[in-house]
């Protein structure tokens, strides 16, 4: 008999936001193929005050009232902090093991008041939870220093992994193409929020100096964000606006066409990202990485071998290594054998193969 999993997650797609919590809507697909489960999500992002605490209320009861009431072998919770105290509160009726997914920025730390109690709360939830799961192995570390916990009850899950029947390597003129490039334009490009900490001023800065080398150079950028208006701006600034394209969120499979209108796919955040999936995603369409040398970034790009790193907010660094990626053809083989190892069926068979486990 299949075991019942309740499913719990405040991000989940919506028409409006169809990329939010996109790795919780891959996992209950594959789920739904495996355990008989119930799943409780908030969808979309909500801009009204009012309706978002609603919503969280609503959101709360049905924890406690479907974890309590009802018979469930696992309750797995993706992005932990904000549904960590109803949880809490079922984990002393339920004789169900708990089952915590981090993503990385729902590990809330204690700066405000709130965050502190929430972070509080979210670590006695860790510390009775029967597993732990996080998207890499630079995660793990950081999970186990801040919350205490112990190493063997950690499990690496690189959240859906990817689906390799979806991002694969198609006709890059075809994809220039369809955004305007020509077939020997050398298109650079990121796929990003747009706001400052995820480095597309460092990115642009360095845009600026291979344009002085690379008369073909084209840039394709491709995100939403608070500083939509910055970045138009200082791409004028620059004078950058005749070689950039700027297209706003894409759906999952859009982005495949992104991708593979790439040459090269740049990873400039300056935050320590838990694991920088976009990143695996444009390897497996076959295309190099260059991303600054901090968190999960440095689990996958290596050097000479998928891409490069390079120093953190280091535009000048930046362009070096895109030159370096020029003409080195092994980058490509290496970029698609990177995301092989990261595939969905792989990583998540053996994460529901653990999950079976745990009902033992």
């Amino acid at each position: 008999m299949s075991p019942k999993i309740l499913l719990i997650s405040n991000m989940y797609p919506s028409k409006e936001n169809p990329s939010y919590g996109i790795f919780v809507k891959n996992f209950i697909k594959i789920l739904s193929n495996n355990f008989d489960f119930k799943n409780i999500v908030i969808r979309g992002r909500e801009k009204s005050k009012l309706k978002k605490l609603l919503n969280y209320v609503v959101f709360s009861i049905k924890i406690i009232f479907y974890g309590i009431f009802k018979k469930y072998d696992i309750i797995y919770l993706h992005y932990v902090t904000h549904a960590s105290l109803p949880l809490l509160l079922v984990s002393y009726f339920t004789k169900a093991k708990i089952v915590l997914n981090y993503h990385g920025d729902d590990l809330v730390r204690n700066i405000s008041f709130t965050q502190k109690i929430l972070f509080y709360v979210s670590k006695i939830l860790s510390n009775k939870a029967d597993l732990i799961v996080v998207p890499s192995d630079f995660f793990k570390k950081r999970v186990i220093e801040i919350l205490e916990v112990e190493e063997n009850d950690i499990y690496v899950y690189p959240s859906s992994g990817i689906d390799l029947e979806l991002f694969r390597p198609l006709s890059k003129a075809k994809n220039k193409n369809k955004f305007g490039f020509n077939e020997d334009d050398y298109v650079v490009g990121m796929v990003s929020s747009i706001y400052e900490a995820k480095g597309w001023k460092v990115f642009l800065d360095a845009m600026c100096e291979l344009k002085k080398d690379i008369l073909n150079l084209k840039i394709l950028i491709a995100g939403r964000g608070i500083e939509e208006k910055e970045l138009l701006s200082y791409i004028k600034k620059k004078n950058l606006d005749d070689i950039v394209v700027f297209v706003r969120e894409k759906t999952h499979s859009e982005l495949v066409e992104i991708y593979n209108a790439l040459d090269i796919f740049i990873f400039p955040t300056m935050l320590e990202e838990s694991l920088g999936l976009v990143g695996l995603e444009a390897m497996a369409c076959g295309v190099p990485v260059v991303g600054s040398n901090i968190g999960g970034l440095t689990d996958y790009i290596k050097d000479d071998y998928n891409g490069y790193l390079f120093e953190v907010a280091s535009s000048e660094e930046m362009s070096l290594k895109i030159k370096q990626c020029i003409g080195n053809d092994k980058l490509v083989q290496g970029a698609v054998n990177t995301a092989l190892s990261f595939s969905s069926t792989k990583v998540t068979g053996e994460l529901l193969d653990t999950l079976k486990g745990l009902k033992c």
